[in-house]
């Protein structure tokens, strides 16, 4: 969540002007614009713009990985709480997850809560779920739910899914199915794990045909693993690269050396490996090995 500044008419007009800068810098990826124009927005006496600036750090550290980006998140959305901006809670506790704090970051969650953030919840029941705490993680699914946290059902529903507790989750995945694309896909990988295929592929084929792309890699494995048509496959997972679905590309080179493409295959890992895909460089280090 980025933080703004209301125009007063008065010395404020040049804060927002910095606002607007930084924040149009930081929506064009731009962040080290960013953190110049905030820095200069906190430097005419706005403290809450930390905020702005420590989302700029935890964006950077998505480009860099760099740990340095995390502790700098860090610290300024702990400068914006001290400020009053209580936005900052959720944010600073997504980013000690991402530092491995998890009691600092589960204890940043619950004052995220406290402050009134309810969606908190949700990343609360993610963290837990992280830890395998099922009993915690599915307490805040729920908490999130009765609180009418967007997603939450879907959530809940994914939760139940990966617990195997095939009747709870399709009660509840069902529902949102038609409207919330994960859920959808979720619904799909439910039916096929209860063995119920024309169905599983009557939902995916639907997200399919709605471009959700979450729907894209379940369907393409009911169609390579369980229906034995790999030219379905292809399809899908083509399509679901072109949308950029990254992780689709070493199931389509998975596809393509099944059906004796070796070179193309060979290409696509290639090409899955330098984006970091660990399965694609285990499947070149295979190959490699097999031909030394």
């Amino acid at each position: 969540m980025m933080s703004g500044t209301q125009n007063d008419g008065s010395a404020a007009d040049a804060e927002l002007d910095l606002v607007d800068a930084g924040n149009a810098a930081y929506d064009e990826g731009d962040f080290d614009t960013a953190e110049r124009f905030f820095r200069r927005a906190i430097d005419a006496g706005d403290l809450t713009m930390h905020l702005n600036l420590g989302n700029t750090f935890a964006e950077r550290y998505e480009t860099t990985e760099d740990p340095a980006d995390l502790a700098k998140a860090a610290e300024s959305y702990r400068i914006a709480l001290d400020a009053g901006e209580t936005d900052a809670w959720r944010n600073l506790g997504m980013v000690l997850d991402k530092m491995g704090r998890t009691d600092a970051a589960i204890e940043a969650m619950r004052s995220a809560i406290a402050a009134g953030d309810q969606d908190a919840l949700l990343l609360l029941g993610y963290i837990f779920e992280e830890q395998d705490d099922a009993a915690s993680a599915e307490k805040a699914y729920r908490d999130a739910v009765a609180g009418g946290c967007e997603f939450a059902d879907a959530a809940l529903g994914s939760f139940l899914l990966n617990e195997d507790r095939m009747d709870e989750a399709e009660s509840v995945l069902r529902p949102i199915a038609g409207n919330q694309p994960d859920a959808r896909a979720d619904l799909g990988t439910l039916l096929i794990r209860t063995d119920r295929l024309a169905e599983a592929e009557q939902v995916l084929r639907a997200g399919f045909g709605a471009g959700e792309v979450e729907s894209m890699i379940p369907l393409a494995n009911l169609y390579h693993e369980d229906l034995d048509d790999l030219d379905q496959a292809e399809e899908v997972l083509r399509t679901a690269v072109s949308l950029g679905e990254l992780n689709a590309i070493n199931n389509l080179a998975v596809v393509l050396w099944d059906q004796g493409r070796e070179a193309e295959a060979i290409e696509q890992w290639t090409l899955a490996a330098d984006g970091g895909d660990e399965l694609a460089v285990s499947a070149l280090e295979e190959i490699h090995a097999g031909t030394d």
